[in-house]
């Protein structure tokens, strides 16, 4: 027992100033990554250090078992140069039995690693694309009251004045192969609810023009989404389902992640 605290001790004296180092400049290096988004998105200090949250887990997924490693190599190396590894074998413990003590630890790191990288990872990394995505699409939906020529998806859009995220006096116009169709609205609000962009028109009319007929519709409430649709951010559902689902796709690339993410520590 005790020779195993001993061990144990000398393992983190060694392990904790390098696993610390590591995560300082890998995290720098994401952080990096992370700031360059700003050049094309706004985002606020919270929303950035939202972003770094979620690439935690891969930080640690590169640096604890580099971490665990080296600082073991250390610890047994410097056993031996310090003759200690003499002392303790000499009690009747060969160099293998001195390997099994650290055997729970290092189970106990894999079975870590397994969740980050097979449960957090892919979470974390859809979190990070359908959250880039949302803050693209608000950047591009940056209307301007009194300008002329602006769009909101398929639909030509002129506001008279800006709140926030509410417009007032909105007039919106689409041209079809043989229609026309035109909405005013009193207000309208620009609403993201779970990563779907949509106006919210309140109090207006609605005209449908063809070349036989007019049609007039009076609202209190009409909502108008996004036409533009990223078919890159797949909805998350769970890790399982994920892993299961591009699995059966027999993708290249995600069985190479899958077989990555288990060998890098095996």
């Amino acid at each position: 027992m005790r020779l195993s605290n001993y061990l144990h001790s000398q393992l983190a004296i060694s392990f904790f100033p390098i696993f610390l180092g590591l995560f300082f400049i890998t995290s720098v290096v994401f952080l990096v990554k992370i700031a360059s988004l700003t050049s094309v998105i706004t985002m606020t200090s919270f929303e950035l250090l939202k972003l770094y949250i979620y690439s935690i887990p891969q930080v640690i997924f590169y640096t604890l078992p580099i971490s665990f490693f080296i600082s073991l190599t250390i610890c047994l190396s410097k056993l031996s140069s310090e003759y200690e590894m003499v002392v303790i074998t000499s009690y009747g413990l060969n160099p293998l039995n001195i390997i099994k003590i650290f055997l729970p630890l290092t189970t106990i790191l894999t079975i870590f690693l397994l969740v980050i990288s097979l449960g957090l990872i892919p979470k974390t990394k859809y979190l990070t694309k359908a959250f880039s995505e949302i803050k693209k699409k608000e950047a591009n939906f940056n209307i301007k009251e009194s300008e002329f020529g602006q769009k909101f998806g398929d639909w030509l859009i002129y506001i008279n004045g800006k709140d926030g995220n509410i417009y007032k006096e909105v007039t919106l116009f689409k041209s079809e192969k043989n229609s026309e169709n035109f909405i005013v609205s009193d207000e309208a609000i620009l609403e993201n609810e779970k990563g779907h962009l949509s106006f919210k028109l309140i109090n207006g009319k609605v005209f449908a023009i063809d070349d036989k007929e007019l049609n007039q519709i009076d609202y209190k409430e009409m909502y108008i989404n996004d036409s533009v649709s990223n078919v890159d951010v797949v909805n998350f559902d769970t890790s399982y389902n994920f892993w299961k689902d591009n699995l059966k796709k027999i993708e290249i690339l995600m069985i190479f992640h899958f077989s990555f993410y288990h060998l890098f520590f095996l």
